[in-house]
């Protein structure tokens, strides 16, 4: 066998991928499936392909519609005209790649692995794979799998960003070797509220703000935007992350409401409250979770109440063991609720790729919105294939996104030292509350806190 023909220098021959018509046919056969595997854009739709790497869009402020006018017989009313806010917006497209290269080296490793499992297989009489080409066709399959997987996953992160933090930041944590920046949206400073309803330890410990009540919170909202035919709409979209939702479903006043649906009756007694909330933890604990959606859905009077799991994965060299290593990121962050209008609020925008010579090997991926080129070098014996998809989920509108910051997390300062209160550093009260500290000198008998 002939390891260096078969497999090195002519794979895509091997297989008879020889032509951009051919890779596209291999790939729309064993890939494109994979584009959508795992994806989440729920809101989002994608706009028509432009050329340039600017996206704008136009948006227009609701109008309220004005009465004619009562006059005698013999008048004519005054002409009028109608004016309607039109805002421009515009964002740059960021450019997403991915590269994946095989040399010599790594299939000298499969072909010396497949010799010992195609061995050891042949004495029960069978054989993992029948020919030395369906070994290259998986091992192919398996490489360039990576491709449309991780731009999955950038998608998933840039949407989830976009809706749950109304902008995305690129830095190290979640784009390492890449460009820093943030890609702002359009959404209003006034839609945006902080009002805690717990916080959190750098252990994982909850406590909850008594005082808030997240039920009451966004029913009021919900109804002042139904209500409200200016700035208003109808069908509401409730979003937040899976850990958020769980988290807020055990805050006391949820319990509370949950018992007093079980028992009606306790309410006609304001020291119930303590035995509704026992009981509404009961309940919690026997209902399953589709039941709690759609009863934290009625509760809160949105039409639809999107619970986001999604996690992507941020590859990160790791100093100690010179590998690469993936760090979990929420794709949609933990502490937010976003109350949206249902249906598409978003466009993802997107850069066609061009290319001057057509008669490279390579193959469209996302609809033609991406590509995927291949590249051999025969005197380094490395095969090459590179990526670029450009796209990014901005939302159209801005206006009518509305977000609750409802926690934050207090990380315990490790030997403070300076003044704690132009550090902005944080300490509990008597009623377990974190607030800003007023020492300007550190006190041993305190523990310090920082905000994140």
């Amino acid at each position: 066998m002939d390891a260096r023909f078969l497999g090195l220098e002519s794979m895509f021959t091997t297989l008879g991928i020889n032509s951009a018509k051919t890779f596209q046919m291999w790939y729309n056969s064993g890939l494109k499936g994979r584009e959508t595997q795992d994806l989440n854009i729920a809101g989002c739709q994608y706009a028509p392909a432009q050329a340039d790497f600017t996206a704008e869009f136009l948006e227009s402020t609701g109008v309220i519609k004005t009465m004619a006018t009562i006059v005698d017989p013999n008048s004519e009313p005054l002409a009028r005209g109608k004016e309607v806010e039109i805002k421009k917006h515009e964002f740059q497209i960021p450019r997403q790649k991915v590269k994946v290269n095989f040399g010599e080296n790594d299939m000298r490793k499969q072909i010396i692995e497949l010799n010992k499992a195609d061995a050891n297989a042949r004495l029960g009489g069978n054989s993992p794979y029948a020919t030395v080409r369906d070994f290259i066709a998986n091992r192919l399959y398996d490489s360039l799998a990576e491709i449309p997987d991780q731009h999955v996953q950038r998608l998933n992160f840039l949407r989830g960003q976009m809706f749950g933090k109304h902008e995305v930041t690129l830095d190290a944590d979640n784009n390492q070797s890449g460009i820093a920046l943030t890609l702002k949206s359009a959404v209003p400073d006034g839609n945006i509220v902080t009002e805690q309803w717990y916080t959190t330890v750098s252990d994982g410990t909850v406590t909850y703000v008594e005082s808030a009540d997240p039920i009451l919170t966004l029913k009021k909202k919900t109804r002042a935007l139904r209500n409200d035919h200016h700035h208003g709409y109808r069908n509401i979209t409730v979003e937040m992350n899976a850990s958020t939702f769980f988290t807020v479903v055990e805050h006391p006043k949820v319990l509370q409401k949950l018992g007093y649906l079980v028992r009606p009756e306790f309410e006609l007694v304001t020291s119930n409250d303590s035995k509704a909330q026992a009981l509404g933890k009961q309940k919690l604990l026997s209902m399953s979770d589709e039941l709690l959606k759609e009863w934290f859905k009625e509760a809160i009077g949105a039409d639809e109440l999107l619970i986001d799991t999604t996690i992507v994965g941020a590859a990160r060299l790791d100093a100690s063991s010179k590998k690469f290593v993936a760090d979990a990121i929420d794709a949609f962050p933990v502490g937010v609720v976003l109350v949206r209008p249902s249906g598409i609020v978003s466009d993802i925008f997107n850069v066609t790729p061009y290319r001057p010579d057509a008669q490279a090997i390579y193959t469209n991926i996302f609809g033609g919105r991406g590509i995927i080129e291949y590249f051999y070098n025969a005197r380094q014996r490395e095969q090459t294939w590179i990526s670029e998809f450009t796209a990014l989920p901005v939302l159209t509108r801005p206006g009518d996104m509305y977000y609750y910051n409802v926690t934050a997390t207090y990380t315990p300062v490790v030997s403070p030292t300076g003044n704690p209160k132009t550090q902005g550093y944080y300490e509990k009260n008597e009623s377990g509350e974190y607030v800003l500290t007023e020492d300007t000198s550190v006190q041993n008998s305190k523990t310090y806190y920082t905000k994140s």
